[in-house]
């Protein structure tokens, strides 16, 4: 794969490694939050504050791509606004989780979805994005935002937040990613950039393969599945057994599969009928015609607590249902 343009100086090839067991134990968080994650901002979870942290990260940098082999504690890192335009950074990501200790959730900071061991995950770090996990092991893979896009012809925002399906391809890529961080240590520095250099095709080769599979196969049973299921969360919204369960009875399936339809979306299930649950909530009040109270709106969108409702909406849209009803633009 060519490019037009002058040349420019390749950027060196790096291997390194970073682990807590140099540092005194008192001072193992801080070195991992500031010594190690220098992309996202990181914080510990209350209950785990009283032991030791204990996290290590092997990796090797290259001059169109980077793979990174971490093992840590459990973490809340987030990816905000302030952190992208600190680093200006807008890769794309490739996750490869080996290995889950305790439930892991990802996604941007309102639509949150849960990470199982085995799954390829997509992350655009042009976007605001969350991760909280228990102890865990990732490859992160991560790829020049340029160089995707040439790879599937548009660009790549559209994959962030999507676990890729498992096909036999997707799975060799996984297992590829797994195998080179598994040898990484005691490669040859040629090997390890002959390695990067393959697997660096290889995923791009992969993600054309998946988008052009999104293309051409948008049709698919599951697609058809989860647009009947949006259909019923639409159209009851007002229900308050609204659930998995009730989705799986009305559709005919397992809970599970209704869980694992709507991972494929890129969505929790629960979150995604609370988010449209609050949009329905937010465009009524919004609507100068609409002369139901407040109360009123909120029962009829699925919510029995009025200050649970007004608490979620302001997370949600930055002001209150009254503030809404005030001023009906959108946010």
């Amino acid at each position: 794969m060519s490019s037009k343009g002058p040349a420019r100086k390749a950027a060196p090839s790096r291997y390194f490694e970073a682990s807590t067991v140099v540092v005194p134990a008192a001072q193992s968080r801080e070195f991992w939050r500031f010594g190690v994650l220098n992309r996202s901002d990181a914080d510990f979870h209350e209950e785990d504050l009283g032991a030791p942290y204990r996290g290590r990260i092997r990796g090797y940098f290259g001059a169109r791509s980077q793979i990174r082999d971490g093992r840590s504690d459990p973490i809340i890192l987030r990816r905000t606004a302030e952190v992208r335009r600190r680093d200006g950074g807008d890769e794309i990501l490739l996750s490869a989780a080996l290995h889950i200790g305790r439930e892991t959730w990802v996604g941007e900071p309102d639509r949150m979805f849960r990470v199982e061991t085995g799954d390829l995950l997509v992350v655009d770090l042009a976007k605001a994005t969350t991760l909280d996990a228990g102890e865990y092991r990732e490859v992160n893979f991560r790829l020049s935002r340029p160089l995707v896009a040439a790879a599937i012809g548009r660009d790549p925002a559209f994959l962030g937040g999507r676990i890729l399906p498992k096909t036999p391809l997707t799975a060799m890529l996984y297992a590829n990613l797994r195998s080179f961080v598994d040898a990484l240590p005691t490669m040859e520095e040629s090997e390890r950039a002959a390695a990067l250099g393959a697997c660096t095709e290889f995923a791009l080769q992969t993600l054309d393969f998946v988008v052009r599979r999104f293309d051409g196969a948008a049709d698919t049973p599951s697609d058809r599945l989860f647009e009947a299921a949006e259909r019923l969360v639409e159209r009851n919204l007002g229900l308050r057994r609204l659930s998995p369960e009730w989705l799986a009875l009305k559709l005919g399936c397992s809970r599970s599969a209704i869980y694992r339809l709507f991972r494929l979306h890129g969505h929790s299930v629960m979150e995604f009928i609370s988010e449209r649950r609050l949009t329905r909530a937010y465009e009524t009040l919004g609507d100068p015609d609409n002369r139901q109270t407040i109360a009123d709106v909120a029962s009829s969108c699925g919510f029995d607590d009025p200050s649970s409702f007004s608490r979620m909406f302001r997370q949600r849209f930055s002001c209150t249902p009254r503030e809404a009803r005030l001023s009906p633009s959108r946010p």
